[in-house]
């Protein structure tokens, strides 16, 4: 019921079954969450009020999916950008395709994003301390005034990035648009 509740965007039948004692982490036979059924449907309304609530945004499904990733994969940019506000530190996000994706103000600290796909994704004051980037791609990135400090970004493929970081790792500048390790 939470399920149908969070992939219909109905807060007021959410709000009535988690008082009553309904699961917020009940998955269903594929391991799908409630917070993945909102992410999957596209209801950032829903995605808001259970992590309100304390839904788990790294659960992972029978796919490998966290609900970021599943929004992703469908091209939900509400729902992504929901997602993105939340939490994100240590998530492992490796080989996600992110292309396009808002994540800006994302605290991302310590997450690994190694090869994942962040193709003109918008990362503007992103807090990537400590972040796993390796062999990431960046390619048209926003970055503007995004810490990287103490990223890995050993092998990551960059051209076209837009906007200053605030800070880079030890080693590292940005000239023309290009990461590169000095």
């Amino acid at each position: 019921a939470l399920h149908h509740a969070a992939a219909n965007n109905n807060i007021e039948a959410m709000r009535a079954l988690i008082d009553a004692g309904a699961n917020l982490e009940a998955e269903n036979v594929q391991r799908i969450t409630p917070l993945t059924s909102a992410a999957w449907h596209n209801q950032a309304d829903a995605i808001t009020f259970l992590l309100g609530a304390g839904a788990n945004i790294e659960a992972i499904n029978s796919y490998g999916y966290t609900p970021l990733m599943s929004a992703v994969e469908r091209g939900h940019i509400r729902a992504i950008e929901a997602l993105s506000g939340a939490n994100l530190e240590g998530a492992d996000l490796s080989y996600a395709y992110l292309g396009g994706a808002k994540l800006h103000k994302a605290n991302l600290e310590g997450a690994s994003l190694n090869n994942a796909n962040l193709r003109g994704a918008n990362l503007t004051g992103a807090n990537l301390t400590g972040a796993d980037l390796s062999a990431t791609f960046l390619f048209h990135a926003f970055l503007s005034g995004a810490n990287l400090s103490g990223a890995n970004l050993s092998g990551v493929r960059s051209t076209g990035i837009r906007g200053e970081p605030a800070s880079l790792p030890d080693g590292w500048l940005l000239k023309d648009g290009v990461l590169i390790k000095k």
